[in-house]
């Protein structure tokens, strides 16, 4: 029963992590975009921030008893090499919409 139960947080957790990673980069394309004409689909960023963040809170909430456990915020403030990660960027475009609710 417990191997079960490891089996689902770990299968949930796959898939909170895929969708804040696909939240994440389309934040970071609609950024990019702004960032090369000039302007923002502010409304756009803003929707994805707010998934992006309410991803993360839901997916924190996951019991972490699984022998890997859940990552953490530290996994995405920075990458393998270690420069800047996700949520450096994500907060880029937070603070360029000023979308300050954290």
């Amino acid at each position: 029963r417990a191997v079960a139960k490891a089996l689902l947080v770990s299968v949930k957790a796959g898939v909170y992590v895929s969708q804040i990673v696909h939240t994440g980069w389309t934040v970071m394309a609609e950024g990019y975009s702004g960032d090369r004409r000039g302007y923002y689909n502010v409304t756009s960023i803003r929707e994805g921030i707010m998934k992006y963040d309410l991803l993360w809170k839901e997916y924190k909430n996951l019991p972490s008893f699984y022998p890997v456990g859940l990552m953490t915020d530290k996994y995405w403030q920075h990458n393998n090499s270690g420069q800047p990660g996700m949520a450096f960027s994500i907060d880029k475009y937070r603070n360029i919409t000023k979308l300050n609710n954290w």
